[in-house]
C-alpha cells in the first residue's frame, strides 16, 4: 500500500511539472528591424509583436514588452520599455558616433516570460560599423580633405565697362569640383560691404555691379 501511495505522489507531481511547462511558451515575441548591418551615428527601428503560439494569434494579454541591446561582451547598452497597443508596438535605438564595431544583440521579452528560461527571448543579431576603428582587419580611418571652396566669376559679354552696370555669373565647387551653395560677400575698395547675395542652384548664381575707374 505504501508503494502504491508514493506512485501516485510521484504521478501528480509529474502531471503538475508538464502542466507548468506547457505555460512556458504561452508567449512569443517577435521583432521586425529595418536591417542588420548599421553605421555609428544610425537610428535602429523596429516594430514588435506579441504571440499566444497556442492560436498562432496576436496576445491580447500583454501591453508591456522589453527590447534591449547587447554589447559584444554580453553587457546591455540601451533599454526600452516598449507600450504594445493594437497588438503591436515600436521603438528605436539611437547609435551615437562613438558605439564601436561589432557584432551586437537585440533581445525581447515579456514580463512574464521572464519567469522562465531566456532561451525563449527574441533574440536577433545585427552588426554595427564605426569608421573611426577597424573591423575584422578593414581600416576605416577617416582621412581629411582640404574642403576649399573655389569661386570663378563671368562677367556678362566677357568683360567689365567702368560706370556701367553689368550682370556677373558666378559658380562655387568645393575641392570634389562639386557645385557648393556659398554666401558672398561684396566689399568697396574701403573695406565697405555693399551687398551680400547667395547662391541660387549648386553653387551657381549672379548679381549686379557698376565697376568704378580704378576701384577693385
Amino acid at each position: 500500500m505504501n508503494h502504491i501511495i508514493i506512485g501516485l505522489l510521484l504521478l501528480t507531481i509529474s502531471n503538475s511539472y508538464v502542466n507548468n511547462n506547457s505555460e512556458q511558451v504561452s508567449e512569443k515575441v517577435y521583432l521586425h528591424i529595418d536591417r542588420v548591418s548599421y553605421t555609428s551615428g544610425d537610428d535602429i527601428w523596429f516594430k514588435a509583436y506579441v504571440v499566444d503560439p497556442s492560436t498562432n494569434k496576436l496576445s491580447i494579454n500583454t501591453n508591456k514588452l522589453y527590447v534591449e541591446l547587447i554589447a559584444p561582451d554580453a553587457s546591455i547598452i540601451r533599454k526600452r520599455t516598449v507600450r504594445i497597443e493594437n497588438r503591436s508596438g515600436h521603438g528605436d535605438f539611437q547609435l551615437n558616433d562613438s558605439i564601436p564595431s561589432g557584432r551586437y544583440r537585440i533581445r525581447a521579452y515579456t514580463n512574464f516570460m521572464r519567469n522562465y528560461d531566456e532561451h525563449f527571448f527574441f533574440l536577433k543579431e545585427i552588426t554595427i560599423i564605426s569608421p573611426y576603428d577597424e573591423v575584422e582587419g578593414l581600416n576605416k580611418t577617416i582621412k581629411p580633405i582640404d574642403n576649399k571652396i573655389d569661386v570663378r566669376f563671368f562677367p556678362e559679354g566677357g568683360s567689365l565697362v567702368d560706370n556701367v552696370t553689368s550682370r556677373i555669373a558666378f559658380k562655387a565647387v568645393n575641392a570634389l569640383g562639386k557645385g557648393s551653395d556659398v554666401t558672398l560677400k561684396l566689399y568697396s575698395p574701403s573695406g565697405e560691404q555693399i551687398a551680400i547675395f547667395n547662391s541660387i542652384h549648386k553653387g551657381m548664381g549672379y548679381f549686379n555691379i557698376q565697376p568704378g575707374f580704378g576701384n577693385s
